[in-house]
């Protein structure tokens, strides 16, 4: 049996829903929650005509019994991902977010992105879910791509209509990595995928490497004083990372090569302020 989690909402995505959504609900009761911009997908009956009227634009009636999670998993693509065994645990990670969301019946929106959207899957609602991320997690091209938050935000702020629960599955060795303008409207969720050895180097002499990037070829040096200066700019990005996570109210985890991933993120969705 594959690996689940309930997936839960710490803010009111819902404007009138007090506390914690839990997925699935229970209850019988149907109350007025909201009004929302009109898709193709929603009930025509719910169209609210007085007030689609004043805001000349097409608003729906959401009630209780409608309320289901919207839930984004997203795969940010980088060449450094493919920097030891962080590939194969940012794989795991996102299947196990995507088979929760909809093992509870939950929308899922299934997101690869990298400086522009990479792969897509929309409504995914079946247990198809789990082979889909984790196929195209591992057949999807990392070389010579690295993440534009910018545009992953404009993307995601223009195309999701519905305040969301959004999980991001990356690295986040970028630089200007800013998600205050997400943060703002939905709730996220911040796996950072890392290598031990990635974060702290010591003094290993020289050495030709390829950068995955620009996939050119570097001869490098790296004395003890270069490997504690590398060592003091990556705690600091991650220091400037992490604390920028905390104001905008984004959560996150850390996931190494031996993590137990599963217990990781329910720590995660779990966790409380």
């Amino acid at each position: 049996m594959k690996d689940v989690i309930k997936l839960k909402s710490k803010k009111r995505l819902f404007a009138r829903l007090q506390g914690e959504h839990i997925s699935p609900f229970g209850g019988s009761s149907i109350e007025f929650l909201e009004l929302k911009e009109y898709n193709y997908l929603d009930n025509a009956k719910h169209i609210n005509w007085e007030r689609s009227a004043f805001a000349n634009t097409p608003l729906v009636n959401i009630y209780s019994d409608d309320r289901e999670l919207n839930i984004v998993v997203i795969y940010l693509v980088s060449a450094s991902l493919i920097f030891k065994d962080k590939k194969d645990i940012a794989k795991e990670a996102v299947s196990i977010l995507s088979y929760s969301a909809t093992k509870f019946n939950e929308k899922l929106t299934l997101l690869f992105f990298s400086s522009d959207i990479e792969l897509i899957f929309e409504g995914l609602r079946d247990g198809r879910s789990f082979d889909i991320s984790y196929d195209s997690a591992s057949k999807i091209e990392h070389l010579s791509k690295r993440v534009d938050y910018n545009s992953l935000s404009n993307f995601l702020n223009s195309y999701l209509k519905e305040r969301s629960l959004i999980f991001l599955v990356g690295d986040f060795l970028d630089k200007d990595i800013n998600l205050s303008a997400l943060s703002f409207k939905h709730e996220l969720f911040a796996i950072v995928v890392r290598d031990k050895n990635e974060e702290s180097i010591s003094a290993f002499g020289g050495a030709i490497l390829k950068d995955p990037v620009t996939l050119k070829l570097k001869r490098l040096f790296i004395s003890k004083k270069g490997a504690n200066r590398y060592n003091k700019a990556m705690a600091k990005h991650d220091l400037e990372l992490f604390n920028s996570f905390d104001r905008f109210g984004i959560r996150y985890t850390k996931l190494y090569k031996n993590s137990d991933i599963l217990t990781s993120l329910k720590r995660l969705i779990d966790a409380r302020d």
